[in-house]
């Protein structure tokens, strides 16, 4: 599969922030990530949609956008805000599959085999022990870690991180744990799952 620029805007988690642009600006936007695209032909799967459209078009919008004056905190933060309602909805998402009848199982069968579906094209991810209360697994590749270290931009990486806390840590009677991640300086990005007991309340 080889994208193109309109692939790429149209997949892109940053797409408020291109929306948000003059069209002057949009326009350089463009070239740059046509640029990035002739860069990353290898990483270009249809696995990889959302992920690398993401990364190409934020590395294009941090070139576009400093060149005329943001400074890069200011550009993080709009990275941030951007992608708040993504987050938000996929958060929500999360939390309905959490509340249904053998959810712990669900999801201890459907996260592993999300993340793994990319190993070999950008990714590696390796499952880890899984019990009834237990699930999780390790990324010791990462796409976004693996450009974003290329492109000089690994606090823009650490804004990914952060979606995968923002969308997992709020599931009701499911407990998110991770010590690191490669983008914040880890060996590996680790996830793990627990299952927590409900509680009685004495009266």
């Amino acid at each position: 599969m080889r994208y193109t620029v309109s692939t790429v805007i149209k997949h892109t988690k940053l797409i408020s922030m291109i929306n948000d642009c003059p069209q002057d600006i949009q326009k350089e936007v463009k070239e740059s990530i046509q640029t990035l695209l002739d860069e990353t032909t290898e990483y270009q799967t249809t696995v990889n949609l959302t992920n690398l459209s993401s990364i190409i078009s934020g590395v294009a919008l941090y070139r576009v956008l400093t060149a005329h004056g943001t400074t890069r905190e200011e550009f993080i933060d709009r990275v941030y805000k951007a992608m708040e309602p993504g987050n938000k909805e996929k958060e929500e998402k999360m939390n309905r599959i959490a509340k249904m009848p053998g959810a712990f199982s669900i999801l201890a069968k459907l996260v592993p085999a999300m993340m793994t579906m990319g190993n070999n094209c950008g990714w590696h991810t390796d499952k880890t022990k899984r019990t009834k209360t237990e699930f999780g697994f390790d990324t010791t590749e990462c796409l976004y870690h693996t450009l974003c270290k290329k492109y000089d931009l690994m606090d823009f990486g650490c804004a990914f991180c952060h979606n995968d806390e923002a969308v997992y840590s709020t599931m009701p009677g499911i407990r998110m744990e991770r010590t690191g991640t490669l983008c914040r300086g880890a060996d590996k990005c680790d996830f793990r799952f627990y299952k927590e007991e409900k509680r009685t309340i004495q009266k």
